[in-house]
């Protein structure tokens, strides 16, 4: 297909240069080369000259004071000029043709707003692939589906510029967990979401993400409802969520106001047998 639409990269950086480097290569090394990247420095103290100067022109540089990765992504898609916006952390990696395969998709199925791909995971330390995360179940019509499970990685994720016309469809900067989920249930109360199922991301494991954290999980659980519901076209959806699940969101919330918050419990174990109704819940839900 032409290359005739422009792709807008955005990617968030704090820490992480050698990451950040080989990010970037992963972007120059697409076989679609329409492309503009906006990097987007979130307040960070390393020195990155030498990648300013390695890729010259080919970046466009913006540097704030630290926000948080959603506030950095949010001024990215401000600063954006391309017909689709696409996501990528600083120390993950696209293989080489993924923005091709997802644009190719978006072309044909005009009917798509956003589409996503699956993953793999490989450790930091030895490069040894961890697990592949298949994300071809969430394609569709996902809501409510995706309150339940969302597996999708924010570097799979390639998005037409006209979904975010409306200020109110972007990542919830104000949280500290589960601000891109909330983008991404927004997106599905109006649009499909399209697939590609190939693994065409390597997510970068670190030991510290936030996956594996059930605090930060509970905590994304409880806030995304809430920052929700200031959306309005969520509250009018929100009779089509199973009433069991609300009342797992609602014992989040309480786990996280009164558990978490006052640090009653800190073991992630016992955290983590706190959580179990919840996720059992929400694993059976996001199979029927």
């Amino acid at each position: 297909m032409d290359e005739i639409n422009l792709v807008s990269v955005i990617i968030p950086f704090y820490s992480g240069s050698f990451w950040l480097d080989e990010a970037l290569e992963s972007v120059f090394n697409q076989t679609y080369k329409n492309l503009e990247v906006i990097l987007i420095n979130d307040g960070s103290t390393e020195d990155i000259n030498y990648i300013l100067n390695k890729y010259n022109q080919k970046i466009r540089y913006y540097y704030t004071e630290n926000n948080g990765a959603a506030a950095a992504r949010n001024k990215g898609i401000e600063k954006a000029s391309g017909d689709y916006i696409a996501f990528l952390d600083s120390d993950d990696i696209w293989e080489s043709t993924k923005l091709q395969k997802q644009i190719d998709y978006l072309s044909y199925n005009k009917q798509c707003l956003w589409c996503i791909t699956s993953y793999t995971v490989f450790n930091d330390k030895t490069r040894e692939y961890i697990k592949e995360v298949k994300c071809d179940s969430m394609i569709g019509q996902v809501f409510p589906k995706i309150m339940y499970s969302s597996p999708i990685a924010t570097p799979s994720v390639v998005i037409r510029k006209e979904a975010l016309k409306d200020e109110e469809i972007r990542f919830a900067d104000k949280l500290t967990a589960g601000e891109d989920s909330c983008l991404w249930i927004k997106l599905s109360l109006f649009s499909q979401v399209g697939c590609v199922p190939e693994s065409l991301v390597r997510v970068r494991w670190r030991g510290n993400n936030a996956a594996g954290d059930i605090k930060r999980q509970i905590e994304a659980r409880a806030n995304t409802f809430k920052e929700l519901k200031n959306f309005p076209m969520f509250n009018s959806n929100i009779i089509r969520i199973n009433k069991l699940a609300l009342w797992m969101i609602k014992y989040c919330d309480w786990l996280n106001t009164y558990i978490i918050k006052k640090k009653h419990i800190v073991n992630q174990n016992l955290l983590k047998i706190l959580y179990f109704p919840t996720r059992l819940c929400f694993k059976i839900l996001s199979k029927l």
